[in-house]
């Protein structure tokens, strides 16, 4: 079979273009974090988006050096002339990003063949490297070179038909058991729908209160991003040298109003957070590695510490465990963690960049504890399944099984504390941490920390 020599990048929605250049700009071995830069209506000083490069000592690389940074420009357009590639590299110099990249990268979804384009092109290299800046040329040619050893990209922005066209059948077959483009799309719509709708019970009792408008559900409540103070030393985890890799600070909420439909609320205490780092040692199991290494107190007392958004420090990890007092914040900031991921313009950039490709499925910890104590079937996924039919969505039950299954899953278990036996709540924790142990998914739970203390000695 002949493989198909480009791809149809001329037929993407341009926000997916978009999306499409990023998820290539950031696989660079030295990306730090990679961001669109801007939002709509707003100047973006001649780039796109912008990847941070990592300095390391000892490298060839100037450590001290302002220019750290790659920097894109993307065109998505039926017809391209040289005097546009001219006009583009134009807009970057004359702006602040120009100081501060190493490179510039160039794309488009139009083929940069064409003599007069090509010739341009080494033009504006020319110029830009008496600057110190290298020009990279992303046309439809190098981004579909870019993108053949990657079938699950292809997959995720062209179908599983363009897989086996584009990367052949037997990678194809590889993906048999991933939820195809479609498909995800599909279920981000409805996942976003009945989410929506369950927390706006959870958040205003909108089944007890008729809604204004008939034949309207009632809105989620709006959400205040707070902050987390991360601490410097480790007051959580003593001297213990073998938990590096966990990460501990305290999301604040003491003078952080949460604005609950048009009413301030202030949080009267402090809530603990700690996560695993996407490099954690999977040989020991997750659920236990973070809650029987968390002696959770408190006050952090005199650790020197440094306030962080909460958004850019769940990025930060692959687990996290998010626990703090009544009141204070912790199941709405989960509720705001789904909903914001299920956006097509999410709010939080930092949160888009880390677990934007992943679907979140929602899990309280109570439901998960009454499905282990009543029924037959314990799994994660019949848990999951039980819900949905709870909230009348049994048509949603193959696309989200699936989505327990793929490697794009974010699972998010909201109280932990919310337990009445202690038998359902160690089976509970128990499939848990069977499940996140045994797939390569993302998970984000809370508690109160109370319950974090006596499910140290549940997990054993």
């Amino acid at each position: 079979m002949t493989k198909a020599d480009y791809l149809p990048l001329g037929e993407l929605d341009w926000s997916d273009v978009e999306r499409l250049f990023l998820r290539l700009a950031e696989r660079d071995g030295r990306a730090e974090c990679a961001e669109l830069y801007g939002t709509a209506g707003q100047g973006q000083a001649g780039i796109d988006l912008f990847v941070r490069n990592s300095r390391q000592a000892g490298s060839a690389v100037d450590v001290s050096s302002v220019r750290r940074y790659t920097t894109l420009q993307s065109k998505a357009v039926k017809h391209l002339s040289a005097s546009r590639i001219v006009s583009a590299v134009d807009k970057f110099l004359d702006g602040p990003w120009a100081d501060r990249s190493e490179v510039f990268i160039y794309a488009t979804t139009h083929e940069l063949k064409p003599t007069q384009l090509a010739d341009e092109l080494n033009e504006q290299a020319d110029r830009l490297e008496a600057l110190g800046i290298r020009l990279d040329r992303w046309g439809r040619e190098r981004v579909s070179e870019l993108m053949r050893p990657l079938p699950e990209l292809v997959d995720d922005f062209f179908g599983r038909e363009w897989v086996k066209a584009f990367c052949g059948p037997q990678a194809a077959e590889s993906l048999e058991g991933r939820l195809q483009g479609q498909d995800v799309a599909a279920l981000r719509v409805n996942l976003r729908r009945l989410y929506r709708a369950a927390f706006a019970v959870q958040d205003t009792g909108s089944s007890l209160i008729a809604p204004s408008v008939p034949g309207t559900a009632a809105e989620p409540l709006g959400f205040v991003m707070l902050d987390i103070t991360e601490s410097s030393s480790d007051p959580l985890l003593g001297s213990r040298q073998d938990v590096a890799e966990v990460h501990v600070g305290s999301l604040s909420v003491e003078a952080t109003p949460v604005l609950l439909a048009g009413v301030g609320r202030q949080g009267d205490a402090a809530l603990y957070a700690q996560h695993d780092s996407a490099d954690a040692d999977r040989d020991v199991p997750v659920l236990d590695r973070v809650l029987q290494r968390s002696r959770l107190e408190d006050d952090l007392g005199a650790a020197d510490v440094s306030r962080m958004p909460v958004d850019e420090w769940l990025a930060g990890g692959m687990l996290s465990v998010v626990a703090g007092p009544p009141g204070a914040g912790k199941s709405s900031l989960l509720r705001h963690l789904v909903l914001d991921l299920l956006e097509d313009v999410p709010n939080s950039s930092a949160l888009a960049h880390r677990f934007g490709s992943l679907l979140p499925v929602w899990l309280p910890f109570s439901f998960l504890c009454e499905h282990v104590r009543e029924s037959s079937d314990r799994s994660v996924s019949s848990a999951a399944r039980a819900w949905l039919t709870r909230h009348s969505a049994e048509s949603l039950h193959h696309l989200v099984e699936r989505a327990l299954g793929d490697d794009r899953l974010l699972l998010v278990v909201d109280g932990l504390d919310e337990w009445n036996d202690e038998a359902s709540a160690h089976s509970a924790l128990s499939l848990l941490e069977t499940f996140v142990r045994s797939r390569n998914v993302a998970a984000v739970v809370s508690s109160r920390p109370y319950a974090l203390r006596r499910l140290v000695t549940l997990a054993g």
